[in-house]
C-alpha cells in the first residue's frame, strides 16, 4: 500500500534563498506548533511534498512515521479503511494526503466526514493535503465538489507554494544541486546567454521540469558546453521568451480626465492600445505608465500574451487560443492575469474593446454605434451598449454626442 511509505529527507530539500522561497520557508514554520491540518497547494514541480516533509521535520512528530497516500491510487470502494490505516500507521508523525483533487465529490464528503471526526490533540497525527493550482480544477475538469475546497481553505491552514518563475533567483543553485547529484549533468556548462535564457524561460512544470531539461541536455549534448543556439535546438519553445521586447503594460489611454477617473474610480485596469505598443502617435490622447507596484514580479509568459491581446482583441479571441500563444496552460494564464493585471482575462478583453470604442466614436462621431461595436469586436450590439455604459458611464450614443459637441464648442471663439 503506497499510504506506507516513508519520505527520506535527504532526497527532499529546498534549494535557493529566493524571497519567494524564502517567505513560503516563513510560513511553514509559524505553521509548525499548531495542531490544525495544513492544505498545500500549487501547480506541479513546486514542492508540496518538500512542503509537507519540512512540516513534519520541524515539528515534534519528526522521529515519529511520515505516511504518504496519493489519491489518485486509491481504491475508493474502500476509502474510509485506507484512511483508518494510514491514520493509525502515522500515530505520534505525519499523515500527507497528495492530489486530493483527484476524489470525487462523493469521496470528497467522506474524507470531509472523516476529518471531522478525527480528533488531532488525542490521536497525535499531524494531518496535512495537497492539490494542483487551484485555478486548474475547472480547466482539467476534475469532479470535485468546490464547497470541500472551500471547506478545506477554511478547515486547513493554507500554504501556496511559488513557482520557478517567482523562483527566478533560485535557478542558479538548483542547477548547481542537480549537478552534485547527476554525474551526466554536472559535465554541463552554461554560456551567459544560456543561463539568461533559463532564468526568464517560464518553465510550466517548475522545478520538474528544469530537472527534465538538464537530464536533456547531459545525454544530447556531447561536449558538455551549452549556448543560447544549443538551447534553442532542443527546446526550441524557449524562442518564444526572446519574442516581445515591447513594453506589456500600461493603462489605456483614454480620452479625457474625466473618463479616466470615473474608470479608475471603478477599479478597473486597463492595458495599452494598438497604438500604444507600435508607438503610433495619438496626438489627442495621453498615456499613463502602469504602476511599478503592480508590475512587480512581472511574468514573462504576460510578455507574449499582452501584445498578442493587444494586436487580436477585435477577433473572436479566447483564454485557449491566448495561452497557446503564451505556451502555458489556461488556468496558469488567467492566475497571472489576476496575479499582476488585477483581472481577468474577459475583463482585460472587455477593456480595450471599451477604450477602442471610446476613440472611435470621437475619432469618428459620424459612423453608426453598429459599426463600432463591429469594429472592435463585438458580437451582440445590446451587450456592446450595456458594457460601454457600465465602464464608461455615459452609453455610446451620448458619450459620442457629448465629445461631437466639445469638439464643436473649441472652434468657437
Amino acid at each position: 500500500m503506497e499510504a506506507q511509505l516513508r519520505i527520506h529527507q535527504n532526497n527532499n530539500v529546498w534549494i535557493g534563498h529566493s524571497d519567494a522561497l524564502s517567505h513560503a520557508r516563513d510560513v511553514i514554520s509559524s505553521m509548525v506548533d499548531s495542531p490544525l491540518p495544513v492544505l498545500i497547494s500549487g501547480p506541479t514541480g513546486t514542492g508540496k511534498r518538500i512542503a509537507a516533509n519540512e512540516l513534519h521535520e520541524l515539528g515534534k512528530g519528526k522521529l515519529k512515521p511520515f505516511v504518504t497516500v496519493c489519491c489518485k491510487r486509491w481504491n475508493t470502494k474502500n476509502l474510509l479503511t485506507l484512511m483508518d490505516e494510514s491514520w493509525n500507521y502515522a500515530r505520534g508523525g505525519t499523515l500527507f494526503v497528495r492530489n486530493i483533487e483527484a476524489l470525487s465529490a462523493s469521496d470528497a464528503n467522506q474524507i470531509k466526514d472523516f476529518w471531522l471526526r478525527a480528533n488531532y490533540q488525542q490521536d497525535d497525527v499531524r494531518l496535512i493535503a495537497s492539490t494542483c493550482d487551484m485555478q486548474d480544477l475547472n480547466v482539467k475538469g476534475i469532479d470535485i465538489d468546490k464547497h470541500f475546497l472551500n471547506w478545506l481553505q477554511y478547515h486547513c491552514l493554507t500554504l501556496t507554494l511559488p513557482t520557478l518563475v517567482q523562483r527566478s533567483d533560485d535557478i542558479s543553485a538548483l542547477i548547481n544541486y542537480f549537478q552534485q547529484q547527476d554525474p551526466t549533468i554536472q559535465q554541463l556548462s552554461f554560456s551567459p546567454k544560456a543561463s539568461a535564457l533559463l532564468s526568464k524561460y517560464h518553465w510550466p512544470d517548475n522545478v520538474k521540469q528544469l530537472k527534465r531539461c538538464l537530464d536533456k541536455l547531459g545525454v544530447l549534448t556531447t561536449s558538455g558546453f551549452v549556448d543560447k543556439q544549443v538551447l534553442l535546438k532542443h527546446f526550441p519553445a524557449m524562442a518564444q521568451t526572446m519574442d516581445c521586447n515591447l513594453p506589456s503594460l500600461s493603462v489605456l489611454q483614454l480620452g479625457n480626465m474625466a473618463d479616466r477617473k470615473r474608470i479608475a474610480n471603478n477599479n478597473i485596469l486597463h492595458l495599452a492600445s494598438s497604438r500604444a505598443l507600435t508607438r503610433e502617435p495619438a496626438p489627442t490622447l495621453s498615456v499613463t505608465t502602469f504602476d511599478k507596484e503592480t508590475m512587480q514580479g512581472h511574468h514573462p509568459a504576460l510578455d507574449r500574451a499582452i501584445p498578442y491581446l493587444v494586436n487580436n482583441y477585435r477577433k473572436r479571441l479566447n483564454m485557449e487560443d491566448l495561452a497557446n500563444h503564451a505556451c502555458v496552460s489556461p488556468s496558469h494564464l488567467s492566475f497571472l492575469f489576476k496575479r499582476y493585471v488585477g483581472q481577468s482575462f474577459k475583463q482585460t478583453l472587455l477593456n480595450l474593446r471599451i477604450n477602442e470604442a471610446m476613440k472611435l466614436l470621437v475619432d469618428n462621431p459620424e459612423r453608426q454605434v453598429t459599426h463600432v461595436c463591429d469594429d472592435v469586436g463585438f458580437s451582440d450590439l445590446s451587450f456592446f451598449v450595456r458594457k460601454f455604459k457600465a465602464t464608461v458611464g455615459l452609453s455610446p450614443g451620448v458619450y459620442r454626442d457629448k465629445h461631437r459637441t466639445s469638439n464643436s464648442n473649441a472652434y468657437k471663439f
